[in-house]
């Protein structure tokens, strides 16, 4: 034991002390009913050392398993996350489905309402160096779609088919300022042309055509049927202003269209505008 440092070798020493003198205890204690004077003795020393070092080891013990059901409870926080996350992207995507489902829905119930034939559609692309002026849709000539017809949705007017190949159809929107549209003021019955503005406003400028038209912020105007683009009774949106002009003449009018041109998702074309006219 000569390689053994001296403070080791007498913890060896008490150690083995302590044992024989448990074996020695267990030994000679046989059935008795006390304990002798030296074997008190000896418990009253060595009794706290092992009280001592059996607390160090349920400290230990306590220590270790409380590590371990740490590591346990993260483990299933982390899990319990990731579930939550799961969850949220269901709703999202159930949530859009709905919205979706409405939507179409809405257009299915104002297809039967044509005579003609018309062909639902869905808004695949935008043309970003102008954002509220082009859509394409994906129907395009092989279902009979050709320049110049209407495309509504289920709130109003969208706008006209500009071009058209096999499976797409460009849409020029209703706000575009090249778009014209025949209107009509529901109250009044004062007919005009509906042009866009081009400031991404989703507002249309209303030119009457009368002398002393009668137009009023909160009245409804619909397409007037004149133009032979868009077929008669199609909503356009509602007055917001008129700019008076001279002796309270009205020489234009503003209107907020009914359809929120940067959420168009889905449409409906009318490919046969004579018979696009409501039953």
């Amino acid at each position: 034991m000569r390689g053994i440092p001296r403070a080791v070798r007498a913890i060896i020493a008490v150690l083995m002390v302590v044992i024989a003198l448990s074996v020695v205890i267990s030994a000679t204690s046989g059935d008795r009913a006390g304990l002798t004077l030296p074997e008190k003795i000896l418990r009253s020393i060595f009794s706290p050392i092992g009280n001592f070092f059996w607390n160090i080891g349920r400290g230990a013990s306590d220590f270790f398993g409380g590590l371990f059901r740490l590591g346990s409870i993260m483990d299933e926080n982390r899990r319990l996350k990731e579930e939550v996350e799961a969850l949220k992207s269901n709703v999202a995507q159930i949530s859009g489905l709905e919205a979706e489902n409405a939507r179409l829905s809405g257009l299915l119930d104002l297809k039967k309402q044509f005579k003609g034939k018309t062909v639902a559609a869905k808004v695949v692309y935008r043309d970003f160096g102008n954002w509220l002026g082009t859509v394409v849709i994906d129907r395009g000539s092989a279902d009979g779609i050709k320049p110049g017809m209407a495309v509504i949705n289920s709130l109003g007017i969208v706008g006209r088919v500009v071009a058209s190949t096999s499976g797409t159809a460009s849409i020029l929107l209703a706000n575009d300022p090249r778009n014209a549209i025949g209107a009509v003021t529901v109250r009044s019955r004062d007919f005009a042309i509906a042009e866009g503005v081009g400031d991404g406003t989703g507002v249309l400028r209303l030119k009457p055509f009368g002398a002393a038209p009668d137009i009023k912020p909160g009245d409804l105007v619909v397409s007037s049927g004149l133009g032979g683009v868009y077929p008669a009774g199609h909503i356009i949106g509602e007055v917001v202003d008129v700019d008076e002009g001279a002796y309270g003449m009205a020489k234009v009018a503003y209107v907020r269209s009914a359809v929120d041109f940067s959420r168009v998702e889905e449409v409906l074309v009318l490919v046969d505008s004579q018979k696009g006219n409501l039953k």
